[in-house]
């Protein structure tokens, strides 16, 4: 098949006033993690706006490093792969920039595919969701690690 990348993204949101988070992770074909990011959010949003906010991270900073790979996308929300591949239409207005910003990235890449995957396929994503929203940091919190980084 070739060289592809694999992004796996998640989002999260518990009660208000807590942190809500969406995380990315993005592999090789060959397994080798490439980079994983992570960021906490105050006030908490929706579990959706975290979710595209996942996907276009994960979008950005595969646009920068791997924009001629083709790349197939998971993640464990249906309505979000949805909306991004304009099969669902967005009807709520907080989540119309993100989604239109996920759809103005999908073309710039050579090949995409997206892929609604039940969330014991997308155990990374969602553990980093789920590990930053733990650790209650404030006010807005990112973690990132790139194959790259030698720290």
């Amino acid at each position: 098949m070739g060289l592809y990348a694999l992004l796996a993204f998640d989002g999260g949101a518990r009660a208000s006033r807590k942190p809500s988070a969406h995380a990315s992770c993005v592999w090789s074909n060959s397994g080798k993690l490439l980079w994983w990011t992570a960021s906490a959010v105050h006030p908490c949003a929706t579990n959706n706006e975290m979710e595209a906010m996942g996907l276009l991270t994960g979008l950005r900073w595969l646009l920068r490093h791997y924009r001629s790979v083709p790349i197939h996308v998971i993640g464990d929300s249906a309505i979000i792969i949805n909306m991004a591949s304009a099969t669902y239409r967005v009807s709520a207005n907080n989540l119309r920039p993100v989604i239109r910003d996920i759809r103005d990235l999908l073309p710039l890449f050579r090949q995409v595919t997206l892929q609604a995957v039940p969330r014991v396929y997308n155990v990374a994503a969602d553990g980093l969701c789920n590990w930053i929203m733990d650790m209650q940091l404030s006010p807005i919190t990112t973690l990132r690690k790139s194959a790259d980084d030698t720290a």
